[in-house]
């Protein structure tokens, strides 16, 4: 579950790929670092790691989101996990989904998403 960004220039944030799960959940923590201050103990999730070894660092092996779209016309509401090299979405019942659907992916054999595991056996 890829996650780009692009923190101003003043916040002296060194340009990174880490290869790492992240999730949404870290944006919080990680403007609290950028503005320097402490991270409030309520707050769930961790300051995007710089680089691989800060993500090892954090204990960074999975990572859970989910995102809901509403309109007129179709909703989505999906939950993502990553780990282990899996990638897996499941397409809660809504406007535009039954609720069996899904994607499942081996990022570790197919890191491009192109064979959709969920209904192979």
């Amino acid at each position: 579950l890829p996650l780009l960004w692009k923190p101003a220039a003043n916040a002296k944030v060194p340009a990174a790929v880490v290869d790492k799960p992240v999730g949404c959940i870290d944006l919080a923590p990680t403007f609290c670092k950028i503005a320097g201050i402490d991270v409030p103990d309520w707050m769930d999730g961790s300051p995007l790691p710089v680089s691989n070894q800060d993500a090892d660092d954090q204990g960074r092996e999975y990572s859970f989101t989910q995102y809901q779209s509403h309109t007129p016309d179709a909703s989505i509401i999906m939950d993502s996990m990553f780990a282990n090299d899996i990638k897996c979405v499941i397409y809660d019942r809504s406007k535009t989904y039954d609720g069996t659907e899904g994607e499942l992916y081996s990022l570790k054999e197919d890191p491009g998403e192109s064979v959709n595991l969920w209904d192979d056996p």
